[in-house]
């Protein structure tokens, strides 16, 4: 079965979707030409090679849904938008720039672009076995290679973006992007290759910074709310279990009665992960009446990281215990912007030297 994620405008503030799976398609290869846009027919939603924010990128669109992609710092998405809207959150003082070979900022720290990528997890300070990012200077600071892919069914976009083999987690990581015309639709299939001499276990990580401030950029939006059903058989006490922060940030709300996690932006640091059985996903920007859903498929059998099939970070005041020391959050939005970040996860996989795993979910 083909978990997803959809982008939709709703009246509901709760929306219920009943998605059917997305075909899985062959692999093609080739890389992206440099000269036109890849066109099959009258019926093919076109990917172009644009422009966003000063970037080269590339353009996924049809008449619904715009993505704008850039293969050269971390096969990021930068921006979804749905008709009007842009969910993603892109940092203003990196527009347009790059980062050094390094994949790095000048002073050795994470080139926060924004965006949607792949990271692994679990993330960690302690052993090998935890992802110590970010930065990553290789997964998310270096170019990934993009190749096009033949449509699986008549009007389909897709590309492949793979990363370098980084030494750091033994892995290499790939993402297929499809889009289907006339459709709010976009699949994705993560794939985490182990590059190394030694076994090697991760979860995938699809890792999404939403704009968390008001449109007219005043402040942050209180009326941007996550909800995400918990598991009435939780391995946490509470139904979810707290990650950074506050034990008792107002952030999180669970409601019991109605089996429900609900996320408030109140621009307080904070993360929590839930063992969510439900496969989805659902974060309303009641300012505007956009709605963004990530739907996914729950193992219950497998292990996942952190224990968690979903986790929500949120930007803000407040400190944290992260890379070994206590951090004291700044109340300014240029250190510390308004971001939501809404993450789905990926059971782990056992990999041996040369094995794959793939992970299928879609928008």
């Amino acid at each position: 079965m083909y978990p997803t994620t959809c982008l939709q405008t709703l009246t509901a503030a709760l929306p219920t979707l009943l998605l059917s799976p997305v075909a899985p398609a062959g692999e093609g290869s080739g890389p992206w030409p440099a000269d036109k846009a890849w066109a099959r027919d009258d019926n093919q939603a076109p990917a172009t090679h644009s422009t966003y924010q000063g970037w080269h990128s590339l353009r996924l669109a049809n008449p619904l849904i715009e993505l704008q992609v850039l293969p050269d710092v971390g096969g990021r998405i930068i921006q979804f938008k749905l008709g009007g809207h842009e969910f993603l959150w892109v940092n203003p003082q990196l527009a347009g720039k790059l980062p050094p070979a390094s994949g790095r900022s000048d002073d050795g720290g994470w080139f926060n672009l924004g965006g949607d990528k792949l990271w692994p997890a679990p993330q960690g300070w302690d052993n090998e076995q935890q992802w110590p990012g970010p930065p990553d200077p290789v997964l998310d600071g270096q170019p990934y290679q993009l190749h096009q892919l033949p449509p699986g069914q008549p009007g389909e976009t897709a590309i492949r973006l793979t990363s370098r083999n980084d030494p750091r987690s033994g892995i290499r990581l790939s993402r297929v992007v499809r889009i289907l015309p006339n459709s709010t639709r976009v699949g994705f299939e993560a794939t985490m290759e182990n590059t190394d001499n030694k076994p090697r276990r991760w979860g995938i990580w699809a890792h999404t910074q939403l704009d968390g401030a008001k449109a007219d950029r005043s402040g942050h939006n209180p009326l941007l709310q996550a909800w995400c059903p918990m598991n009435p058989r939780s391995k946490f006490a509470k139904g979810y279990d707290v990650i950074f922060g506050e034990k008792n940030n107002p952030s999180f709300q669970a409601d019991a009665a109605r089996g429900l996690m609900r996320v408030q932006y109140q621009y307080k640091v904070g993360k929590i992960g839930l063992d969510s059985p439900a496969g989805w996903s659902a974060t309303v920007d009641g300012e505007s009446g956009a709605v963004f859903v990530q739907r996914f498929v729950f193992e219950p059998d497998q292990d996942y990281p952190d224990g968690s099939s979903v986790e929500f970070w949120l930007n803000g005041v407040g400190q944290i215990h992260a890379y070994g020391k206590d951090l004291v959050m700044a109340n300014n939005v240029a250190e510390d912007p308004y971001v939501f970040e809404s993450e789905v996860l990926s059971s782990f996989a056992e990999l041996q030297p040369g094995q794959r795993s793939t992970w299928r979910y879609s928008d």
